[in-house]
């Protein structure tokens, strides 16, 4: 399948807070950016998935989840490594700035990964794929699950 995917980092002035779904409760947080993928040819021509990056540090490590925006629910984790001076590290290793700094990466290998399945998909794979996101509940705008 064919996509077109963009992606916004975002900046100090704005609001970084997006809705996930852990544990089947609604939880904030904090985003790296924003992706979006729209399908350009075929049978799921003109869908669009909206998706967000975000970073789940644990003590030893460190993940970049790719979560889909209207239903919370994750797509694809990455994990967040970084080589310094030769040597793989947890991107938990690294200064808050060095960390910053490397926004760009974490979203590129968002990007990648988070749309990868799709852009492999036959339309018959899409359909399951898309099935999948529609059958799962939908987030409100008060930060509930929709039934």
């Amino acid at each position: 399948m064919k996509l077109n995917i963009t992606t916004h980092i975002i900046g100090d002035d704005e609001n970084d807070k997006r809705p996930i779904v852990a544990g089947g409760k609604v939880e904030m947080a904090s985003a790296l950016g924003d992706l979006k993928a729209e399908v350009t040819e075929g049978k799921h021509k003109g869908r669009i998935i909206e998706a967000f990056a975000w970073l789940a540090c644990g003590k030893e490590s460190a993940t970049i989840n790719i979560t889909e925006a209207s239903t919370g629910h994750c797509l694809e984790r990455v994990h967040a490594i970084a080589v310094i001076n030769g040597k793989p590290c947890s991107a938990t290793k690294l200064p808050d700035e060095a960390l910053w700094n490397m926004t760009p990466n974490f979203m590129e290998a968002a990007k990648k990964a988070g749309f990868y399945r799709f852009e492999k998909a036959t339309d018959i794979e899409a359909d399951v794929l898309f099935e999948r996101i529609d059958g799962l509940p939908k987030i409100k705008a008060t930060g509930s699950l929709v039934a």
